[in-house]
């Protein structure tokens, strides 16, 4: 038995999730981020021997772009669990699939042999330590040369600075030897083009220089501050570009001595990246927090340059064939250049690494999300995104009323305090909505009533201010009024977090901070009027109450919590979470509950997404297409849809699951010569699917197809030929694992 081609290569676009449960579900659902575009770019590197070919590196992962930057693919999150916040990128002169990075988030040492593809890390373990090093920063550096021969400097920022120091590899990083240079921080590395023997190392107020390879080394003092970028004029090897924390120094002996050659006025970071024109070493380029600067003499006159280009630049990078071409690695993203650095324009498509504080969501589909100074807006789901207007500046939460998407409350810096706001048109203008609220405060939190989202609740915190001050304050006019609550049962600290009872929204948990009496957990069977003492978990960063019974809640923090009796009585559920490996320095950052089976919980912690099917008693790291080590910074599911589960992180945008795909078809009995419709609705892209069928007791199957362009609903029709005649069912499945079937019979329809 056969099908019309269109109909089974229709069929096949159906990615099945909606069976999958426990574990299973955990390790294959298909998470996928579409953004916001840009994001924190950290490293740059373009392909020596194929310039079109860029990589940036973001709290994600490698990103490359095989087009000059137009276009950028995304990294396979199963290929390289460690390279999140990968900075630097090198790339091997001699062998261009070979590259070197790091990772911010692990510490570790990472190398790619197929073009960014999969990542191993490299073991570098100091003399007279039992353990490799996997905390700090490092910068790398490839011997022109012989690329074989690899030099790591690291940075360790943390009290035990005996770790650090530069690292020597004359195998390519299979094994190292730790050279003589025993600076404790190491803020950049430059080899000298026509004697990779003479080596520079840039560190905290001065420059390192050895002349045998790193055996033995000298310091010059160049500036105070760290010295974050060093260059040399290829042509002229005794001249050397540093960049520092206060600006441009450059020497024409090798760094015996330097002077100024371009000064910052303005206290901050100062330059973080330095270029030289290969073709015309006259020409550098200074990329700073304050902008994109450019000298055409050798640095000794500058000119700010870079219309378009408003953000801080981190690293630069330019085409080699065309020096005219560059490249700018932001904070806003991608930016490229066709002109010198006159012009610029952001390349961000495909390039999802932006860096969210949190994110709130509307039942219509309607998702924000933000971080400190920028706040977005999807009206589809998070599949397409928009950046909305405001006047928003350093964002510390964000609420979206439930019944209404235009209706967001957001706590943002106004003069020296957090004042919260309140918008009507979805963002766009913002209104002050202090009136009650202490003068002196900075509002930290709110929390809309689910049943009522005329009634908020507002945690505000007064700087400096004597006990007695109210930091709890209820409205019930959507913010117009604010009165104090709590009395004398609530202690007048900083309450950290405070959950409502979904059921019954007169039940508060209240979080104080560990201020006088310690850890405190307060509650309220009142809508906060009075409170209660209740037990505490060991740690409650946040809070989230069963939302079909308001006496089991969930605490987490360093460690996680449950309680089945209202807070009277806490017990640990770590199972599979915070003792899952590698768990230093792991942490809840985000706990949210299926309102539809609470028996489903998600737990995001600072490495990763964890879901729980059992109430807690065990958890699983959720799947495929996130990277596993992301830190989740906001958790949310669609009021809608629970299979669909919203996750803003640090570094990758809004990753968004598409756990219950649905397959309709217009009716379940044809004649031959009907037209049928089919559809799948919360279909994702990027799965492999296997389609089989059974036609009249005959079993059939197709080979795996790949969804690559198949985004959200799709819809397709035709017309039933004779050759369908019968009884049919069909079946996907994804990874292995099956889905459901439909059915359907076609006949004749004779009289």
């Amino acid at each position: 038995m056969k099908f019309d081609k269109r109909y089974v290569g229709l069929l096949v676009v159906w990615t099945a999730l909606g069976t999958l449960s426990g574990t299973a579900w955990a390790q294959h659902a298909r998470w996928v981020s579409y953004g916001p575009a840009g994001g924190y770019i950290i490293a740059l590197a373009v392909d020596p021997q194929k310039p079109d070919i860029i990589y940036v590196g973001s709290g994600s992962g490698a990103f490359k772009s095989i087009d000059g930057g137009e276009r950028w693919h995304a990294p396979h999150p199963d290929s390289a669990p460690d390279a999140a916040g990968v900075d630097p990128l090198v790339i091997d002169p001699s062998n261009s699939n070979t590259i070197y990075g790091a990772s911010h988030n692990s510490g570790s040492l990472l190398k790619s042999s197929d073009g960014g593809l999969n990542w191993t890390t490299m073991s570098i373990q100091p003399p007279g330590s039992s353990h490799e090093i996997h905390w700090g920063w490092w910068t790398v550096a490839l011997d022109p040369r012989n690329s074989s021969i690899v030099y790591a400097g690291h940075v360790n920022r943390d009290t035990e600075l005996t770790s650090a120091g530069l690292f020597k590899s004359r195998d390519g990083g299979a094994t190292w030897q730790k050279t003589n240079l025993n600076s404790p921080q190491i803020f950049s590395l430059l080899i000298d083009p026509q004697d990779p023997n003479v080596l520079y190392v840039g560190g905290a107020g001065e420059v390192h220089q050895s002349s045998d390879g790193g055996e033995s080394w000298k310091a010059n003092a160049v500036s105070i501050g760290e010295v974050n970028a060093l260059v040399i004029d290829p042509r002229v090897p005794t001249t050397l570009y540093a960049g520092t924390s206060s600006g441009v120094l450059k020497s024409s002996d090798r760094g015996a001595s330097w002077v100024v050659a371009l000064e910052m006025r303005t206290p901050g970071p100062g330059v973080s990246t330095l270029l030289v024109d290969p073709q015309n070493p006259s020409t550098v380029y200074a990329g700073t927090w304050q902008g994109f600067y450019k000298s055409t003499d050798g640095g000794t006159s500058w000119r700010i340059l870079g219309p378009g280009l408003t953000a801080t630049i981190l690293r630069l990078a330019l085409d080699p064939r065309t020096p005219n071409i560059l490249y700018a690695a932001t904070n806003r993203g991608f930016f490229k250049s066709t002109d010198g650095g006159a012009t610029w324009r952001s390349s961000n498509t495909g390039l999802t690494a932006m860096e969210l504080s949190g994110l709130a969501v509307h039942e219509q589909a309607s998702v924000f999300a933000f971080n400190f100074d920028r706040l977005f807006k999807s009206t589809d789901g998070a599949q397409t995104w928009n950046e909305v207007s405001s006047r928003l500046l350093r964002m510390i939460f964000l609420a979206v009323h439930p019944g209404n998407s235009g209706t967001l409350y957001a706590g943002a810096l106004a003069s020296r305090s957090f004042e919260l706001l309140k918008s009507e048109d979805g963002g766009v203008n913002w209104t002050s909505i202090q009136a009650g609220l202490p003068s002196s405060s900075s509002v930290t939190g709110l929390t809309i009533d689910p049943q009522n989202p005329n009634t908020l609740y507002a945690r505000t915190e007064v700087s400096g201010s004597p006990d007695g001050t109210p930091t709890l304050f209820k409205s019930t006019d959507g913010g117009a009024g604010w009165v104090s609550v709590g009395g004398d049962s609530l202690p007048t600290i900083t309450i950290g977090v405070l959950a409502i009872a979904p059921q019954n929204p007169n039940i508060l948990y209240a979080q104080l901070q560990p201020y006088k009496i310690g850890p405190a957990l307060f509650k309220s069977s009142d809508g906060g009027n009075t409170w209660n003492r209740i037990a505490s978990p060991r740690s409650a960063w946040h809070v989230a109450v069963d939302p079909k019974n308001s006496n089991v809640v969930y605490a987490g923090g360093q460690e996680l919590s449950k309680s089945s009796d209202g807070g009277m009585s806490w017990n640990p559920i770590n199972e599979g979470i915070l003792n899952d490996p590698p768990y230093l320095y792991k942490s809840v950052t985000a706990l949210v509950i299926d309102h539809q089976n609470p028996a489903i919980v998600y737990a995001g912690t600072s490495q990763g997404l964890y879901r729980s099917t059992n109430a807690g008693a065990s958890w699983s790291l959720v799947g495929s297409g996130m990277p596993h080590r992301m830190f989740v910074s906001g958790l949310a599911i669609d009021s809608q849809n629970s299979g669909k589960v919203y996750v803003a992180t640090s570094g990758g945008g809004v990753f968004s699951t598409f756990a219950s795909p649905v397959l309709t078809l217009d009716r379940a009995l044809y004649c031959v010569g009907d037209s049928w419709r089919v559809k799948v609705t919360n279909a994702a892209p990027g799965s492999t699917v296997h389609l089989s069928g059974n036609s009249n007791g005959q079993n059939w199957d197709v080979l795996n197809w790949h969804l690559a362009d198949i985004n959200g609903d799709y819809e397709e029709g035709g017309t039933m030929s004779p050759d369908t005649l019968g009884n049919h069912t069909l079946r996907v499945s994804v990874d292995g694992l099956n889905s459901n079937m439909v059915s359907f019979r076609v006949s004749n329809c004779q009289p």
